[in-house]
């Protein structure tokens, strides 16, 4: 889910109350959106499938947890679940299990779970193997997101010996676990201490198992957050850059005091838009621009020149 309006900047991690004001169908597949006036009067959208068990319609209020802002400002939104929150144990029924490969080649096995909503989870056992034949389970909730429960088992100790994250000590990348359908992780090893790090985000970091690791701490260790961020392999926080420009962009709802998207591309290949005010330039090379952060492999950026 993402705003079409931005106006008021809505804070990453915290709840705010959306009106459902319609729905709408988006090209190119025709998909319906629900679209959300927020209390501050900006809208956004946000995907009608995820959603279905949550009895949502037009004119209903509900409260939705900002989830997640990306490096181009865009914000994404998870509805409050109709009928539990993270941090919850509920029952879920055992309906099988799944043997798959990793993109290391090694084997795992993940339960197929349906919640008290019938909806379906997936969780990872760590070799666990007598909860293979259990009808019932007692699950924790970890994280609710695109309205499917992300879940663990409280009998397995995830994070091995659990010690606290020692910020500048290296990590160990040991393997990877699925700790749910779709979502890799590399387990990382600091002293005896397990952590996760998505898969995905770090494709063209080429990691493989043995590697040693410099991470910034950005959070508590938590399943299924990101909260450790690898030493990028080009850019450091606070320093200048100069980034390929790509394109440039007109907003759909322009302003009076005119601005513009400029598209930047770095060099593993993420693109980034920098909002740019002022009469549209001529031409443009290249751009200089300032990293103030990175997060899962991307940077924000700061607009510092235009060549």
């Amino acid at each position: 889910m993402e705003s079409k309006d931005s106006n008021y900047k809505l804070e990453e991690g915290t709840t705010y109350r959306f009106s459902i004001l319609r729905i709408i169908e988006m090209p190119p597949d025709g998909e319906e959106y629900y679209v959300l006036e927020s209390e501050f009067k900006t809208k956004y959208i946000l995907l009608k499938k995820f959603y279905k068990h949550y009895n949502l319609s037009i004119g209903k209020t509900i409260l939705c947890k900002v989830d997640k802002v990306n490096c181009n400002g865009k914000i994404f939104l998870e509805p409050e679940h109709p009928g539990c929150k993270p941090g919850e144990i509920h029952d879920f029924i055992n309906s099988g299990y799944q043997e798959i490969k990793n993109s290391f080649g090694e084997s795992e096995i993940l339960l197929v779970l349906r919640d008290p909503w019938n909806q379906v989870s997936h969780m990872n056992i760590l070799n666990k193997n007598d909860l293979i034949t259990k009808n019932y389970l007692k699950c924790k909730i970890e994280r609710i997101k695109k309205g499917f429960l992300l879940i663990s088992y409280p009998g397995i100790q995830y994070f091995g010996n659990a010690d606290a994250v020692i910020s500048g000590d290296d990590f160990v990348i040991t393997g990877i676990c699925t700790l749910a359908e779709n979502l890799e992780y590399y387990t990382l090893d600091q002293n005896g201490s397990i952590h996760y790090l998505r898969v995905k985000y770090y494709s063209k970091y080429a990691f493989k198992k043995g590697d040693s690791l410099k991470c910034r701490v950005l959070a508590n260790p938590t399943l299924y957050k990101h909260y450790l961020e690898p030493v990028h392999p080009f850019y450091q926080l606070g320093q200048d850059y100069w980034f390929d420009f790509v394109k440039l962009m007109h907003p759909e709802n322009e302003t009076e005091i005119p601005f513009y998207y400029l598209i930047v591309r770095d060099l593993i290949g993420h693109e980034y838009q920098l909002e740019y005010h002022g009469e549209e330039p001529h031409w443009v090379n290249r751009i200089k621009a300032k990293v103030i952060d990175i997060r899962m492999s991307k940077c924000k950026l700061d607009l510092i020149e235009i060549e």
